[in-house]
């Protein structure tokens, strides 16, 4: 196996399982979710204003981040 596949491995391996916990932990409704943690930090009091900013972003990110997988390996900056 390349070292190039083994990352690939390694990070689909790690946003796969935080996928799985984070969804698990959120539908159960627990206090230990990540945006828990991360709303008082980032000073977000939540509301739909905040939510549609949140989804917006995220898909911002995945708007730009699986094209940047997907780019032919002779193409660099």
């Amino acid at each position: 196996m390349t070292p190039r596949r083994k990352w690939a491995v390694a990070w689909g391996a790690w946003v796969t399982a935080f996928a799985v916990m984070e969804t698990i932990t959120v539908r159960r409704r627990n206090d230990t979710a990540l945006c828990n943690y991360l709303r008082p930090v980032l000073g977000v009091h939540g509301g739909p204003v905040h939510k549609a900013a949140g989804v917006g972003a995220l898909v911002g990110f995945a708007v730009w981040f699986v094209p940047h997988l997907y780019r032919q390996q002779g193409e660099k900056r």
